[in-house]
């Protein structure tokens, strides 16, 4: 039974190169191993573990996103399963890392420091997502085999995995290529590798520091730098080619936005039928697949930059449309309302419920001409220059528990000039009662709604104990604006907004929710691992 336990425990992080148009014979280690295009041919397939489009729906775990059924991990209702959460496919992936690294060692090639480099990406981020779903997680640096102790190792602590997070991104740093001297579209940069610093340090320093870790300076002093040399690099600029705040934002998840100088690396698909590495986007987005909640709608700001219960701006509820009046272009841009071009020209869209639990539906990254071929090759930016700036600010106001104008004027204000939306100044938020972390995380919530990040933030702010009990919340029904909606079947409130969820169906258990449940089946594999708190 150990045997077998053995093997098992190997096949989950076995290595595969994905490369299986050779003859297996040909893929063993002692003659493949030779060239830069083998290694590179094996990095390959690492890219394809860079986040794509199914990430949209990442934020239906959070409290400002919804599906068309309820989410487990949202209303805390999720139990330990055989393979929960990110452990093996990011052990697949540092057991590959682990390989390329260790073979590169035994040859001579004037590229190994770059793709050496590449690897550790790759383990980097894989890691991170393990800390960020775990904490502290078996930390492995070479390739193992059933002789290993390392089978049978336990968890490091989480500074440690993340102390040799940043040690890879540091040595990636140093050994990548800028983008403008990449020799080949699509690659890791050093760019890349400082922008992912960035947010792995923003990540944890503040996790830190709202969870009492103890080591939060050096992090957010990390972020800071890292974003700064990003900014600093000249190599990355937000897409403004349209000319005005709504076309800006919305056209940069379009086809006229693909490479542009803000994508930092994005997971690249196909280009047409001849070349056919494509998903579909807007018949999921019709079906409620990903949805805004009344959170999400209510955030954004008005286009004086203020909030819609300060600003005289703001329309009110008066009717379907009132409520996008007078707002932050980026509202517009991703949220679908009547008459927006979903299906194509001459079939604008009508308010609907159909198969959704808010009734408000996006439609970033949702291209028109697509809807009937249900195809799209648009590449999903996984990091792009808008974060670095929103890492930045909120580093910098972390650090001191203040931001200087300057530092805005070189961040926030960046995103805010794109959609032409006021400047955020310290004397802004005096004057009108704000405050300043608050409007900052606004901004981050804004701008990166869809891309997966709000589950991570309220998780890191040690909030999520606070929202995710709370009631979601959708859109506003009003009579003869939404088709084939029968009002008694749905469950609203007074004032006729729908109810996606009572706060009676959710719970969030601060003693355990804040970390996942290891897989049962490594527990039962590995008895020097431990459960985290709440899950035994």
């Amino acid at each position: 039974m150990k045997k077998y336990l053995i093997l098992l425990l190997v096949a989950l992080i076995s290595f595969s190169c994905d490369l299986d148009r050779y003859p297996e014979g040909d893929l063993s280690d002692a003659v493949f191993w030779k060239t830069e295009g083998d290694f590179t041919q094996a990095l390959n397939a690492l890219y394809t573990s860079i986040p794509g489009w199914g990430r949209f729906n990442d934020d239906n775990m959070s409290d400002i996103q919804v599906g068309n059924s309820a989410n487990s991990i949202s209303e805390g209702s999720y139990q330990p399963s055989s393979n929960f959460g990110p452990w093996n496919g990011s052990y697949i992936v540092i057991r590959r890392a682990n390989n390329i690294i260790e073979k590169l060692g035994e040859v001579e090639l004037n590229a190994s420091n770059t793709l050496e480099s590449e690897a550790r990406f790759f383990r980097a981020l894989a890691y991170f997502q393990l800390v960020k779903a775990y904490g502290d997680v078996p930390l492995v640096l070479e390739v193992l085999d059933i002789t290993s102790e390392g089978l049978y190792g336990s968890r490091a602590p989480r500074k440690d995995v993340i102390d040799q997070v940043i040690t890879d991104l540091d040595f990636a740093v140093t050994h990548l290529p800028a983008k403008s001297g990449l020799s080949q579209k699509g690659r890791v940069t050093k760019g890349a590798a400082l922008a992912l610093k960035a947010r792995v340090a923003l990540y944890e320093g503040t996790r830190a520091k709202y969870h009492n870790y103890g080591y939060e300076t050096e992090l957010l002093q990390l972020a800071k730098a890292a974003a700064k040399a990003v900014i600093e690099s000249g190599e990355y600029a937000l897409y403004t080619a349209k000319g005005n705040g709504y076309d800006n934002y919305n056209s940069l998840f379009l086809y006229d936005g693909e490479g542009s100088d803000e994508t930092i690396l994005a997971h690249e698909y196909g280009t047409g039928d001849d070349n056919p590495v494509a998903y579909f986007n807007n018949r999921n987005l019709e079906q409620g697949q990903a949805c805004a909640t009344r959170k999400l709608l209510d955030s954004y700001l008005c286009t004086d930059g203020l909030p819609i219960e300060k600003s005289a701006l703001f329309q009110g509820w008066t009717e379907y449309a009132s409520e996008f009046e007078n707002r932050d272009p980026r509202l517009l841009s991703v949220i679908l309302k009547r008459g927006d071009d979903l299906k194509g020209a001459g079939n604008p869209w009508t308010p609907s419920i159909y198969s959704t639990l808010s009734g408000v539906l996006f439609k970033k990254y949702a291209y028109a001409a697509e809807w009937e071929t249900q195809k799209s090759y648009i590449d999903w930016m996984f990091i792009r220059y808008a974060e670095v700036l929103l890492i930045y600010a909120e580093a910098a106001y972390e650090l001191d528990g203040e931001i200087s104008d300057t530092d805005l004027n070189i961040s926030i204000n960046k995103l805010r000039d794109r959609v032409e939306m006021p400047h955020l100044t310290n004397a802004f938020v005096q004057a009108n009662g704000l405050d300043m972390l608050e409007e900052i995380r606004r901004e981050r919530r804004c701008e990166l709604v869809m891309e997966g990040f709000r589950y991570d933030d309220i998780m890191r702010w040690k909030i999520a104990e606070d929202v995710m009990p709370e009631t979601v919340y959708g859109a506003r029904l009003f009579a003869g604006e939404y088709e084939d909606v029968n009002p008694e079947s749905l469950n609203l409130t007074a004032d006729s907004i729908i109810i996606a969820q009572p706060a009676s169906k959710r719970t969030f258990d601060p003693a355990k929710h804040y970390l996942w449940p290891l897989p049962i089946s490594q527990l039962g594999l590995n008895e020097n691992l431990t459960q985290n708190p709440g899950w035994d």
